[in-house]
């Protein structure tokens, strides 16, 4: 059977739709436009500030690289020879915190702010670009400041962090007075060098030890213990401080961060309520495989693999954009979630076993000409990692017919395989991006973040080689302006009976398991008896079990990144109005939270309130909260007269048709090959109840047919 990559499940929200409410998860939708992004008035962030137009668009976010400029192996890549249209926003790579002041600085002074490039030609497009001499500062930043005049449209953001200069965030997240230092300061060069806002990319706010660069961990691992919750205070401080600015300054300024997509880094991440406070989230849904180890595997599979060997003993694989996806939706909306995309590889030699050399073994990363994107170590010597821009691989396969490209269905993104030289690079290429073009539309996500622009590729046909070019880049602008804004959703149900009751849902994550105490306290001035407890969670985790009371029941959500969890509480056991009561039980892989409480089916007030303020600071227009009691305005008239009295021969507009054809005959011959105990993964076919279902994605006792989200296609 062939496996299909493409996961064709309906569009859960119309286009072209009034706002309006659905029933089940009661997602929001904004009214669309007939064709194309919109731009549309929105509402406010959390600080008031009013929103862009286009602030919901699917964006091409694209990190440009300041080091580049002077390395013949990155070809001299510089701020004007990016491909300015083809992104909606420019990530500007990287500033930095100063050890000591605490303050947002240039990593490179020199060429970002003080050289004039004595010399040196810049062009973009043909056309010549020269220096602005009355900015007072010179380098990059001044180029930028030319380049976003031809590009108004263009978002652009500084972006500090990374893998080589979070070290000092460390320090910044010492106290909340380093933290108002930064962000003042933020504010200040923003305003100086022209940039739209600032992109965080702190690797990593773990308490997971030595996640993160190894260089770091002097400063890092003394600090670990709290760092989510200093992480969160910093993200809000931060929002204020641009809020204001933003007020000040009559211009919107944006604030992100790249997040890390690893299970591993997110064990220890026990804080995400920073979400709230960005404008999109950028999963670096890449590096789930590299040279630190010996598992030959994509780095960057869209889906997770079960046959993935380094994941083979965990409850569910975890290594791909779809398992990370599914966990950040537990604390924030699609609408914000951007997927990443390497435009580099990596890679190892001396690769054993596997199947064209996925899924084998090596300790070898690959060097030299299979690694001309090396870093240095202390010593000066080059780290091995197959790591390469895209460009550069095309063209050891033009020179050499031993380096060959394989597809892989089930993570749906190529990798190249030299079985000579037992050499296996990871790979993107046109098909894999419209894979991740088709997710993007399908699960409602903000776009892409791409690291690192560089690496996309053209064929030179002069110099009959692949150079930099916007391949890549050019499939995602084009068919993501082409496609309806992201819409507004909600998670939590606004169309049903609230309840005046609390949830407080804690726990203790001892990886891969999560022991939660869940307290109930009642507030509705009854007591009650056998109860049920329902919320959704993200199916990034498993539900284990429940201490006491009836067994879970396990549902698919309307929302194909949940599933919804009812729990029974014992039924010898009373909870009078203002009692709480303790439910204990275990969650394999829960990091996220849970969600869209209801006790007895009612919705908690708290909760409804909290989602309704939120989605009317947004802009969008909300149902009224159902009303337990409502009084009848219009009671029933004990004689009425009817106004459209009953015909004794009505015509029929729409008469039975006596033979109608069934689309989904069930054939009863057929008999049941669905295990309700087995792993299933995307293109397995099985048949329940006389029908026949294909699998979308892995799965494991999601019954065909509960429901039109979840991972059976009926065929």
């Amino acid at each position: 059977m062939k496996r299909m990559c493409r996961r064709a499940f309906a569009v859960f929200l119309s286009a072209a739709i009034a706002v309006s409410c659905f029933a089940g998860m009661g997602r929001v939708a904004r009214a669309e436009g007939t064709e194309g992004q919109t731009v549309s008035a929105t509402g406010e962030n959390a600080f008031g500030v009013t929103l862009p137009g286009n602030y919901y668009n699917r964006k091409v976010v694209g990190y440009f690289p300041n080091y580049a400029i002077n390395s013949e192996s990155h070809k001299y890549f510089d701020i004007t020879q990016l491909q300015w249209d083809k992104l909606t926003h420019v990530q500007y790579a990287f500033a930095m915190a100063d050890a000591n002041t605490f303050e947002l600085v240039p990593s490179d002074p020199e060429n970002d702010v003080e050289s004039k490039f004595e010399g040196r030609e810049f062009y973009h497009k043909g056309q010549k670009i020269e220096m602005d001499e009355t900015l007072g500062y010179y380098g990059q930043f001044n180029l930028m400041h030319t380049m976003r005049k031809m590009y108004p449209d263009v978002t652009v953001l500084v972006s500090t962090g990374g893998w080589g200069a979070s070290q000092t965030l460390w320090l910044v997240m010492d106290s909340e007075a380093n933290m108002i230092k930064f962000a003042d300061s933020a504010v200040d060069f923003i305003r100086k060098y022209g940039f739209d806002g600032i992109d965080i990319d702190f690797e990593y706010p773990s308490e997971t030890s030595q996640s993160g660069n190894p260089n770091d961990f002097s400063i890092s691992e003394t600090r670990r213990k709290g760092i989510g919750d200093r992480y969160a205070q910093f993200i809000k401080i931060m929002s204020e401080k641009l809020s204001k600015a933003s007020k000040e300054d009559g211009k919107y300024y944006w604030l992100t961060s790249a997040v890390t997509a690893s299970s591993w880094v997110l064990g220890g991440q026990n804080n995400s309520e920073f979400l709230d406070y960005l404008d999109f989230v950028s999963i670096m849904s890449y590096d789930y495989h590299g040279g630190w180890n010996e598992f030959v595997e994509n780095q960057a599979n869209i889906y997770a693999d079960p046959a993935d060997k380094e994941t083979a003993s965990m409850a569910q694989p975890t290594l791909g954009f779809d398992w990370s996806m599914n966990y950040y939706r537990g604390a924030v909306q699609s609408e914000k979630i951007l997927m990443g995309v390497p435009y580099y590889t990596r890679g190892w030699t001396n690769v054993q076993g596997g199947e064209n050399g996925l899924h084998g073994t090596s300790r070898t990363p690959a060097t030299g000409e299979e690694n001309i994107w090396h870093d240095l170590d202390a010593n000066g010597n080059e780290e091995a990692a197959g790591a390469n821009p895209l460009w550069h691989v095309l063209n050891l396969m033009e020179k050499d017919s031993n380096y060959k490209k394989y597809w892989d269905p089930v993570g749906c993104v190529p990798h190249v395989w030299n079985a000579e030289k037992r050499t296996f690079l990871t790979f993107e290429d046109e098909q894999s991006i419209q894979e991740r073009i088709n997710v993007v539309k399908e699960k409602n996500l903000g776009g892409v973040l791409i690291w690192v622009m560089h690496g996309d590729y053209d064929y030179d046909e002069e110099k009959q080689e692949y150079t930099v070019g916007d391949t890549l880049t050019t499939m995602l602008y084009d068919q993501f302006k082409q496609m309806d804004a992201a819409k507004i959703t909600s998670d939590v149900d606004l169309d049903v009976e609230v309840a005046d009751f609390d949830v407080d849902f804690t726990g203790k994550y001892d990886h891969p398991n999560y022991y939660y105490s869940i307290f109930v306290t009642n507030n509705t001035g009854e007591s009650l008896q056998a109860f049920t407890l329902s919320f959704d969670l993200p199916k990034s985790a498993i539900f284990q079990s429940t201490y006491g009371g009836g067994a879970p029941v396990i549902t698919e959500s309307a929302d194909p990144a949940f599933n919804t969890v009812t729990l029974s509480a014992p039924g010898w056991q009373t909870l009078n109005n203002g009692e709480t009561m303790k439910l204990e039980g275990a969650i394999k892989l829960n990091f996220a939270g849970v969600k869209n409480f209801k006790l007895n089916g009612k919705a908690m007030k708290s909760e409804v309130e909290a989602e309704r303020a939120r989605l009317q600071r947004l802009g969008v227009n909300v149902p009224d909260p159902v009303d337990p009691d409502p009084v009848d305005p219009d009671p029933v008239d004990p004689d009425p007269v009817d106004p459209d009295p009953v015909d004794p021969d009505p015509v029929d507009p729409d008469p039975v048709d006596p033979d109608p054809v069934d689309p989904d005959p069930v054939d009863p011959d057929l008999e049941d090959t669905y295990d309700i105990n087995a792993v299933y993964v995307k293109g397995d076919v099985v048949i329940y109840n006389g029908q026949t279902y294909v699998c979308k994605w892995w799965t494991k006792g999601e019954i065909p047919g509960s429901s039109e989200w979840g991972p059976w296609q009926l065929q």
